[in-house]
């Protein structure tokens, strides 16, 4: 396999390890110790500060994510270059904040008084946040994200499962939970920051910016990808602050339990997404759009068969998650919004990676055109559909929208580089996604553990063979011969 497949594997493994860490505390310990209010004001300051952090680092990331190559080549220190890029942006909204947080407050939290005490660890966690981000791009830029992905998915959820335990043991109050939230990203930037400093992949040495050319380019590009980035930034948090001000906290508490279980599906996706971008920057700029078609075909193949036996395996198992969870009957009301939040993650892993292939090129603009018109499509699909379904029309909402985000982003692939991510093996890989479905619908009832054992082996089976069979992926056919062969030998 190549590096793409095999770092997004090592990723992968991290972050599912870290997903037990979030299963632990979203399925059991959380709904156990917590009531369904403080789930929602947990998961509310940590998206209103990503929220914020995307505006105000100014494309950060994205900016070294594109340029970090080029900065090497001219002698540009980036390192030096990042801390400094953010530094009039942050100064001036806090500036603004610390004027009128009153202002702040009610905009961003109408209607939830609950939420007033811990407004002020927002800015706080959003400034930790650009740092965090900003030294995943120098881990990207050495194609290494293993190490971020551990800080990230397993130290700052292995930190938040101590700290409930913390509050079911009576030793502090939730207040100390929200700080301590705050802390963990804290001390993660610092890790992240140290480990790279100890490799070398901070190169302090060098001129602080480029030459005014380049700054020109850097300022427009920049400009675009804020506007896309911070786009689906609001894209992707839209539900959870209209569901906050509209249903209220605790509608938002069962939302967030049910979207954490769709959500799993997607990591295969972001680990792969992290190591393919700089390899796809180094495609562009030296012209290699056949390198780019393969990588599209290859990661979109993978993407396909995992996010398939993922949401199948969640979605004719949920029950039993629900089974084994305390206050299982609060909580299971959110069923439909995982289903739908699951089915809007396989799209977005069916479609491959589209959205790191335009933002790579020169048509990155087109990005932002469409990025926009997400964040409008999903505030309008909300204010539609969750006065009439709730927190199941949030989910749906973000299902119609993304499927229309994406085939535009389709369209426009196909139309300047005439690729697409699709083959006949997806056809003939359908079937085999349906039928462990049928085959399970069918079964009688018995042991519960039992029934998810199960239904896990028939999925596995179904999806393993029919991505054999179908050719959806070569990669996978690869792995596959080279397991037969060393059982042969």
């Amino acid at each position: 396999m190549g590096v793409v497949i095999k770092q997004g594997v090592r990723a992968s493994l991290i972050t599912y390890f870290g997903v037990i860490f979030g299963a632990l505390n979203f399925l059991y310990i959380m709904p156990k110790i917590l009531e369904p209010d403080q789930i929602g004001m947990i998961r509310l300051l940590q998206d209103l500060a990503i929220l914020l952090a995307s505006f105000v680092q100014f494309s950060l990331p994205t900016v070294l994510d594109r340029f970090i190559p080029v900065f090497r080549k001219e002698g540009v220190s980036s390192i030096r270059f990042a801390l400094i890029y953010p530094l009039p942006f942050a100064g001036i909204f806090l500036f603004i904040f610390a004027m009128n947080p009153d202002f702040w407050s009610a905009l961003l939290i109408p209607d939830n008084p609950e939420m007033q005490p811990y407004f002020l660890l927002v800015p706080l966690l959003m400034v930790i946040l650009i740092g965090q981000l900003m030294m995943e791009s120098f881990y990207r830029a050495n194609l290494k994200i293993a190490f971020p992905n551990f800080i990230k998915e397993v130290f700052v959820r292995m930190t938040q499962t101590l700290l409930v335990v913390g509050l079911a043991l009576k030793l502090f109050g939730f207040e100390t939970i929200m700080l301590g939230i705050v802390v963990a990203y804290g001390l993660g930037a610092i890790l992240l920051f140290a480990y790279a400093h100890f490799k070398g992949w901070l190169d302090w040495r060098g001129s602080v910016f480029p030459q005014k050319e380049k700054q020109k380019e850097i300022a427009h590009y920049a400009w675009f990808v804020l506007l896309s980035s911070a786009g689906a930034l609001v894209a992707s948090k839209v539900d959870t602050l209209m569901i906050s001000s509209m249903v209220g906290l605790d509608a938002l508490g069962i939302y967030v339990i049910a979207f954490f279980i769709g959500s799993v599906i997607e990591i295969p996706r972001r680990a792969i997404s992290q190591i393919a971008i700089p390899l796809i920057s180094k495609a562009f700029k030296e012209g290699e759009i056949e390198a780019i078609r393969k990588l599209y075909r290859q990661t979109a193949g993978v993407l396909i068969v995992v996010g398939s036996w993922l949401f199948l395996g969640i979605w004719c198992n949920l029950d039993f998650v629900y089974d084994v969870m305390p206050n299982a009957e609060i909580y299971r009301t959110g069923a439909m919004v995982m289903f739908w939040i699951g089915m809007s993650k396989v799209v977005d892993m069916v479609f491959g990676l589209n959205s790191e292939i335009i933002l790579q090129s020169d048509q990155y603009r087109k990005l932002t055109y469409f990025t926009a018109s997400l964040a409008v499509l999903l505030v309008l699909t909300n204010l539609w559909l969750i006065p009439i379904y709730g927190i199941s029309g949030a989910a749906f909402a973000t299902f119609l929208s993304m499927m229309i985000f994406n085939l535009l982003k389709l369209i426009l692939i196909l139309r300047v580089w005439g690729i697409q991510p699709f083959g006949m093996g997806h056809l003939y890989f359908i079937p085999f996604i349906v039928l462990p479905y049928i085959i399970i619908q069918s079964l009688p009832e018995f042991n519960m553990w039992g029934e998810f054992l199960v239904r896990g082996i028939i999925i596995t089976l179904s999806v393993y063979f029919g991505a054999v069979i179908s050719g959806v992926s070569e990669d996978l056919q690869q792995l596959n011969k080279r397991i037969l062969t060393s059982f042969s030998n």
